[in-house]
């Protein structure tokens, strides 16, 4: 499994170092759909490995603790106090706020949010899917005034 990754990864490498620089939107969305391929590929790694798998956008905060196997996916974020456990999968988009503690094996699919910056704490049991868009943890009739 390794080895088809790495051909993956390397066969990526060379597409984007024969992209033409002269038409910069179509470059830009070849180099977005390779690092979609890629990043489809190292979650279907992620099971085999015992290591975390970060995306290079997303945002994690040095004092998160992330349990083994974690995958964070493009423009997701993890706050502060957030603690996530084994296996957990972040897709696309997703942000864990504030004092939020999620159990083995959840998956926060694309564009859900989960947590909040006020007092007390959001905790996630195990082997969870919280849904595309979904909002937990947080003020939701607030949410569109916040500026």
């Amino acid at each position: 499994m390794n080895h088809n990754f790495a051909a993956a990864k390397e066969k990526a490498n060379m597409s984007l170092m024969k992209l033409s620089t002269r038409n910069s939107i179509s470059s830009s969305l070849r180099i977005f759909q390779t690092s979609r391929f890629l990043s489809y590929v190292a979650d279907d790694e992620r099971v085999y490995a015992s290591s975390s798998i970060i995306h290079p956008t997303a945002t994690v905060h040095p004092n998160a603790i992330l349990g083994q196997g974690v995958s964070i996916g493009p423009f997701c974020s993890i706050s502060s106090s957030a603690k996530l456990g084994n296996g957990c999968r972040l897709y696309p988009g997703s942000h864990v706020f504030g004092n939020t503690e999620l159990g083995d094996s959840c998956t926060l699919m694309t564009g859900a949010v989960v947590g909040d910056d006020c007092p007390g704490c959001t905790v996630i049991g195990s082997n969870n899917t919280i849904g595309y868009h979904a909002v937990i943890g947080v003020k939701c009739q607030d949410l569109k005034y916040k500026v």
